[in-house]
C-alpha cells in the first residue's frame, strides 16, 4: 500500500464523522483565505520602507470576519463546543489565563485598552482554530491548503513575468533593482512557511514533481526566509523518507526545531567572530562575478550584510537600544524582548496572547515579537512560553501523520518568522490541533477496549 493512497493518504475517503461535525469545504477554505489572501499592491521603485507607501489596501478587516463568522457558527450549536474536548482542554484554559492577564495589563500606563483588544483577536484567532478542527479532517485542511499554495505559485509566477513584460510591479516589492514576488501574501517572507510545509510533504508523498514550481517560486520570491524554508523542507522531508528508525526521526527533528532558542543564545555569544567572518567573506566576494548575479545581491548579500554588523547590533541592545534597519532588526528585538522579560515581573507571567505587539505601538515604539517562539515568550512567560514550545515541538516530531509532515516545518520557520502574524502560525497550530485531537480519539478507543 503505497503513501498516497493508504491509510495517512490524502485521497482516503472522508470519514462519516467529518459530516456529523459540521463538514463543508466552504468553513475550511473561508480560515484559509487570510492566511493567504493578505496584501494586494503595486509595488515601487528602489528600497520602500514600508507598505504603507505603495498602492495598495491589506485585507486584515477581511481577515477579523473571517475568524468572527467561524467563531459565530462553532459558539451558536452548543453541541460543536460543548462536546468538543479541545473547547475544554485548549481555550478553555486559555481563556482563563487570558482574563487573568487582561486584568494585570490595567497596571500599565500605557496601551492597556489596546493590548485587552489584541488578546481578545487572539482569541478569536485560536478559536478559529479549534472550530475549524471539528469541521474538517487532517485530510480535507491539508488538500485546500495545498490547493492554495499552488494558487500561490501561480500568482508569483503571473505577477513575475507581468512585471517583465510591462514593468508595472503588481504584487511585486521591489529591493533596489531586484524584483521579489510575494503572491498575496504579506511580504516575500511569508512564503516560507508554506514552501516548508510544502515541500517536507511533497517529499513525504514522493510527489518529487511538486518540487519544480517551488524552486521557482523560491527564485522568484528572492528572501533569505524563504530559502532558510526551502532548506528546512529538504532536511524534514529527508528525515521522514530516509531515516528508518522511528526513534531516530523524532531525535533529529527535535534537534531541528530545538536549534531555533539556542541560535538565539549563540549567535549572542559569538557575534564577534561571525561578524567578522562575514565582513571578509563579503569582501571576496564583492570581487567575483558571482557577486554581481542577482542571487547573491538579492538574498546572499543580505544575509551577510546582517551577519557582518552582528556585533555592533548586540552592542547596541547592551546599551539599551537598537538597530533601525535590515534583517538584523529582528534578531536584536528578540534580544530586547528576552532582556526586559528576564528583569521584570513579566517575565514569570507575560503580558498576554498578542498583548506586547500592542502595548509598542501605544509607546511608539517597534520591539514587536518577531516569530512564534518570542510570541510564546511575550504572551506567557518565559517558563510557560517555552514550555508551551516544548510541548508543540516534542508533540509534533514523533508523528507520522502527513499533517505533521506539512506542520512540523511551518513551525520551524514560524518560531522566528513573524511575517503574515498570526495568520502566518495559523498553519502550525491547527496542526498541531489535530494531532492532539487525533491522539485523544486513539486513546479514547484504547480505553473503550
Amino acid at each position: 500500500m503505497s503513501v498516497q493512497d493508504g491509510h495517512w493518504g490524502l485521497n482516503r475517503p472522508r470519514p462519516a464523522r467529518a459530516v456529523a461535525a459540521g463538514y463543508n469545504p466552504f468553513w475550511i477554505y473561508l480560515f484559509l483565505f487570510p492566511v493567504f489572501f493578505q496584501r494586494i499592491f503595486i509595488g515601487g521603485e528602489g528600497t520602500v520602507a514600508s507598505y504603507d507607501e505603495l498602492t495598495g489596501a491589506s485585507t486584515v478587516l477581511l481577515g477579523y470576519g473571517a475568524h468572527l463568522l467561524i467563531c459565530l457558527r462553532y459558539l451558536l450549536e452548543p453541541s460543536n463546543f460543548q462536546k468538543d474536548p479541545l473547547f475544554g482542554n485548549v481555550f478553555l484554559p486559555l481563556f482563563l489565563v487570558s482574563a487573568l492577564h487582561m486584568l494585570l495589563l490595567f497596571a500599565e500606563p500605557f496601551g492597556a485598552n489596546q493590548a485587552v483588544l489584541g488578546i481578545l483577536r487572539s482569541l478569536f484567532w485560536i478559536l478559529a482554530c479549534v472550530a475549524i478542527v471539528r469541521y474538517s479532517t487532517p485530510e480535507d485542511f491539508l488538500k485546500a491548503v495545498i490547493n492554495l499554495i499552488h494558487v500561490t505559485f501561480i500568482v508569483i509566477v503571473v505577477s513575475s513575468v507581468a512585471y517583465r513584460i510591462t514593468g508595472i510591479p503588481y504584487q511585486i516589492i521591489m529591493f533596489g533593482d531586484v524584483p521579489r514576488a510575494q503572491g498575496f501574501l504579506t511580504e516575500p517572507s511569508g512564503a516560507a512557511t508554506l514552501l516548508a510545509g510544502y515541500v517536507a510533504h511533497a517529499i513525504f508523498v514522493r510527489k518529487y514533481w511538486r518540487i519544480v514550481p517551488a524552486i521557482i517560486a523560491v527564485a522568484l520570491i528572492n528572501s533569505v526566509i524563504a530559502y532558510t524554508g526551502f532548506i528546512a523542507a529538504f532536511a524534514f522531508g529527508g528525515i521522514s523518507l530516509l531515516v528508518a528508525s522511528p526513534a531516530n526521526r523524532v531525535l533529529l527533528r527535535r534537534i531541528i526545531l530545538y536549534s531555533i532558542p539556542v541560535s538565539f543564545v549563540f549567535l549572542a555569544l559569538a557575534s564577534g567572530p561571525i561578524s567578522s567572518f562575514a565582513t571578509e567573506l563579503r569582501a571576496s566576494i564583492s570581487m567575483t562575478s558571482f557577486g554581481d548575479t542577482m542571487l547573491y545581491r538579492g538574498v546572499i548579500d543580505r544575509l551577510l550584510q546582517a551577519m557582518s554588523v552582528l556585533q555592533t547590533g548586540i552592542d547596541l541592545v547592551r546599551a539599551g537600544g537598537n538597530v533601525t534597519e535590515g534583517g538584523l532588526f529582528r534578531y536584536t528585538s528578540i534580544l530586547l524582548l528576552m532582556d526586559d522579560l528576564a528583569h521584570s515581573w513579566r517575565g514569570l507571567t507575560g503580558y498576554g496572547l498578542g498583548a506586547h505587539a500592542q502595548l509598542m505601538a501605544a509607546k511608539e515604539m517597534s520591539l514587536l515579537d518577531f516569530g512564534l517562539l518570542p510570541l510564546a515568550f511575550s504572551s506567557f512567560g518565559l517558563p510557560l512560553g517555552f514550555l508551551l514550545f516544548a510541548f508543540m515541538a516534542n508533540f509534533m516530531s514523533r508523528s507520522e501523520h502527513p499533517i505533521a509532515i506539512f506542520g512540523t516545518p511551518c513551525l520551524f520557520i514560524g518560531l522566528f518568522n513573524s511575517a503574515g502574524g498570526i495568520h502566518g502560525y495559523s498553519l502550525a497550530i491547527v496542526a498541531a490541533l489535530f494531532l492532539v485531537k487525533l491522539a485523544s480519539v486513539r486513546k479514547n478507543a484504547q480505553i473503550r477496549r
